[in-house]
């Protein structure tokens, strides 16, 4: 199935909408050491300490204090620890899956809870929408070629991605899907982690050109950035919904253009308001019942954007440039200001959708320009 021209038109007026024009913003200052480091070295265990007793060496008279040379000589050969002195933690950034001839330019990326496999929405190398997953390699391994999950079934353009908490269920934001007899309203669909085929989630009649998407704290429902038509013209919006369809809910106050939203402990979201701040200059919100606070301003970034809490919802990561240096990603304080390391998105040309895993700070994020042949690569990035 080739996507119409009518699909393309609207991903191209969307794109328009949100699109980067490369224009400078004044940003926060840069606040890298006031972000909390304590799980920054998640992979060197505290049980690392050789057991070497204090009777390993009985002949030593007790009144003669052994060096520690001979400490070392009388210790046996296998105590060495199994980690070595240069042994650091993995790199903040890194490819973990590339397009290669598969697919083109992905849009959306999502990890399952405990950060081993991505799934992304992406277009085939031959232009059929589709849903794609990968294994995360090791570390030091060569990027992962990924595999059709899910083609065609009524997908048009398919944006946004999301996961249940329980890794087994999809859930896909299309952007200009036909709903019901009406064509290129969008749709949301749901399908199997292990593949299968898409299955149409029932949508509020009142939205339409839903993009972003995810999954509460809670597990309970989805949160989808769309546009709600009313006798009175269209808005843009965060709405709620069961996981199962049906109903939505209007969250987050008033917003401009919501293209990226999370859910934090307690219910707050952080939603990526491309425009709040001008034409060339988004605002990171966090929402708690019907009205919003900035959070962060400044910031610039494509369609569409991700924004994720971390694990105990004092930071966040944001697929915005701001100010603080020339990274395409930034990492956002608790108080507020915004800092963007270059390493953190070394290797980035693009990047678009985030998201975090559910038991990890880990945030899996889709590049629609970068990998060795430019056709688009997923990335995981480690909290700094």
């Amino acid at each position: 199935m080739k996507t119409s021209n009518r699909t393309w038109a609207c991903a191209v007026a969307m794109a328009l909408a949100a699109c980067d024009n490369g224009a400078s913003v004044v940003g926060r200052q840069d606040a890298a050491a006031d972000l909390p480091a304590a799980d920054v070295q998640p992979d060197v265990v505290a049980d690392v300490t050789p057991d070497v007793t204090p009777d390993v060496t009985p002949d030593v008279p007790a009144d003669v204090t052994p060096d520690v040379t001979d400490a070392a000589v009388d210790a046996p050969a296998d105590v060495t620890p199994d980690v070595t002195p240069d042994a650091g933690p993995p790199p903040l950034v890194r490819v973990v899956a590339e397009c290669g001839t598969v697919c083109v330019r992905p849009s959306d990326a999502v990890l399952n809870a405990a950060g081993t496999a991505v799934f992304f929405t992406a277009m085939t190398a031959t232009g059929q929408p589709a849903v794609f997953r990968a294994d995360v390699p090791a570390v030091g391994a060569a990027p992962a070629t990924p595999t059709v999950l899910a083609m065609g079934g009524g997908m048009e353009f398919p944006v946004g991605i999301a996961i249940a908490n329980d890794d087994a269920t999809l859930y896909v934001a299309d952007l200009s899907a036909t709903r019901g007899t009406t064509r290129g309203v969008g749709a949301l669909f749901s399908l199997p982690a292990t593949g299968g085929a898409p299955t149409a989630v029932s949508l509020d009649a009142s939205l339409a050109a839903p993009s972003s998407i995810a999954v509460s704290a809670d597990g309970a429902s989805l949160l989808v950035t769309a546009v709600q038509r009313g006798a009175t013209g269209s808005t843009r919006g965060v709405f709620r919904m069961a996981r199962g369809g049906g109903a939505a809910t209007a969250v987050g106050g008033a917003l401009q253009d919501p293209i990226g939203v999370s859910e934090g402990a307690g219910g707050v979201l952080a939603v990526f308001d491309h425009r709040r701040g001008g034409p060339t200059s988004g605002t990171v919100l966090t929402v708690g019942g019907a009205t919003g606070t900035e959070f962060v301003g400044g910031l610039r970034a494509r369609f569409p954007a991700g924004v994720g809490y971390a694990l105990d919802n004092r930071a966040l990561l944001v697929s915005g440039r701001s100010s603080a240096g020339p990274a395409l990603l930034t990492f956002v304080g608790s108080d507020g200001r915004a800092s963007a390391p270059a390493e953190l998105s070394m290797g980035m040309v693009a990047p678009r959708g985030l998201h975090r895993a559910q038991r990890a700070d880990l945030w899996s994020v889709a590049d629609e320009a970068a990998g060795s042949n430019g056709a688009g690569a997923i990335f995981v990035v480690r909290r700094p």
